[in-house]
């Protein structure tokens, strides 16, 4: 198997476009209307204007980076934390079903 070819890493990814459509709609889902990024009201007209649309775009862009870091350190954290239960000593406590077990052998 070929790295990067047959098999991917692990990592997240980030849609870009529909970052770019967050910013056209004021941040509004286009399927649900919910609004899912930061508010901003929605661009009007047929024509859109590159620089307005490319400032907009940098907003969802900080917006979805932030978010990213936000989530990816909670992972982070939680697999810290997982791993320090594991390692404690409550953790090596036996169920009750082998506790049973224990009590034949006693």
């Amino acid at each position: 198997m070929r790295v990067g070819k047959d098999m991917q890493f692990f990592g997240a990814r980030a849609n870009l476009a529909k970052a770019l459509l967050y910013a056209i709609n004021g941040g509004r889902d286009e399927n649900s209307g919910a609004q899912v990024a930061p508010a901003l009201p929605p661009l009007d007209g047929d024509v859109l204007d590159y620089d307005e649309v490319v400032a907009r775009f940098d907003t969802m862009m900080e917006w979805l980076a932030a978010t990213y870091v936000n989530a990816l350190k909670w992972f982070c954290n939680w697999c810290v934390d997982s791993e320090r239960l594991v390692a404690s000593p409550v953790a090596r406590i036996p169920r009750a079903d082998e506790n049973e077990g224990a009590a034949k052998f006693a």
